[in-house]
């Protein structure tokens, strides 16, 4: 906090609870965004939405929010599906361990809760996947507790209106704006306060250029006043994200191709993915890089002449994928060995279509692969490769 005399924060805070909400939820009720997680209140449904709000824009959710309340419509329908089917609605929003904890809670909120979802947050954080921050929102939205929630935009509006010159991930900076941050939540509305708190710094305190003009709080706002709102919050500069090369087989045999179950932990847990490799040393040879694959995979495979190359980013990684394409011989029928992966060993393989792919739950960067080449097996020393 900024230094000032204990009794004098204190009385700060005291006249800020009291002028803070009211400007705040009234800017709230005639600008706020439609979004379709507001047009109720139904605990289940603002569940679901929080839980893929984690770390993931509001643009991104929307469309998979709507058709997974489609699919599940309430908690039982939830429990009772099998991973892979919520995996495989889940597909392409990432952070796939987000989607196995939400099924273990739902099965936890059917066996344990009566199937309804708990009430207050001390509760509501038992369940898989929900920490601090998700029970004070689903709480204080669904069931009105005056709970306080404290996520990065809250902190940027928070660190501004009192002029925080430290580090937020400092734990103890940290633990002091989850102090302050209950201490201004009103006891009426207090989901709406929150929301309105997110949505101030998502639409108006934001990062770089805030519209400070347009700011319903901006007269008790201590970085406004000191002229240069943008420096703040101090956080320290976050590290390049790491590397992470593979060699990736999009191996057809006829009209399918071959995909792989990945291990149901780690990196893109569960999922369906063309066979990924580390890179092997020299892999321009393609006659020995064919027979090195093929040992692995327990087929023989032929390769094309040409490679593609895939990126993607991941919030802590960048993937670098060097694809390469090819067929099994003709007349083998061979099984599928499970190779390793990067997580331990493949769990299963399938043949299957590429115009199937959508009907198995795979990642976005599967589907980035799939269209990159093709989307169709390539000949060897075909165009496509």
């Amino acid at each position: 906090m900024k230094r000032e005399p204990q009794p004098l924060l204190e009385r700060r805070l005291a006249a800020l609870a009291r002028r803070w909400s009211r400007p705040l939820l009234a800017w709230y009720d005639r600008s706020r965004r439609d979004l379709p997680w507001r047009r109720n209140r139904d605990p289940y449904a603002v569940w679901i939405a929080e839980i893929m709000l984690q770390q993931t824009q509001v643009k991104t959710v929307e469309p998979y929010y709507r058709k997974f309340l489609r699919r599940f419509p309430e908690v039982k329908s939830l429990a009772r599906a099998p991973l892979e089917e919520v995996l495989k609605q889940w597909a392409g929003l990432g952070y796939y361990r987000r989607a196995e904890l939400l099924h273990a809670a739902a099965r936890m909120i059917v066996a344990d809760f009566g199937s309804e979802l708990p009430q207050t947050s001390a509760d509501l954080v038992r369940l898989p996947g929900v920490g601090r921050y998700t029970a004070a929102a689903i709480a204080s939205i669904a069931f009105n507790e005056a709970k306080a929630v404290l996520d990065g935009n809250v902190i940027r509006v928070l660190c501004r209106l009192l002029e925080v010159a430290e580090d937020p991930a400092r734990p103890a900076v940290r633990k002091n704006l989850w102090d302050v941050a209950q201490r201004l939540v009103p006891p009426h509305r207090p989901g709406d306060y929150n929301q309105a708190m997110m949505e101030l710094g998502a639409t108006i305190c934001t990062p770089a250029n805030p519209a400070c003009a347009a700011c319903p709080v901006r007269k008790l706002c201590l970085a406004y006043q000191a002229g240069e709102p943008s420096r703040l919050p101090r956080t320290s500069r976050k590290p390049e994200p790491a590397k992470m090369r593979r060699l990736v087989l999009v191996l057809a045999r006829g009209d399918r191709v071959l995909l792989l179950k990945r291990p149901g932990r780690g990196l893109w847990a569960g999922l369906w993915e063309f066979p990924a490799f580390a890179p092997f040393a020299r892999a321009d040879e393609r006659s020995r890089l064919a027979e090195a694959l093929g040992e692995r995979l327990g087929l023989r495979i032929e390769l094309a002449k040409r490679k593609k190359r895939v990126k993607h980013r991941l919030t802590h990684r960048a993937v670098w994928c060097e694809v390469v394409q090819g067929r099994c011989r003709p007349g083998r029928r061979d099984r599928v060995l499970l190779p390793p992966c990067d997580q331990g060993i493949y769990q299963a393989s399938r043949w299957i279509k590429p115009s199937r792919l959508r009907e198995l739950p795979v990642s976005a960067l599967t589907r980035k692969i799939a269209e990159a080449t093709g989307n169709q097996a390539a000949k060897p020393g075909g165009s496509r490769a």
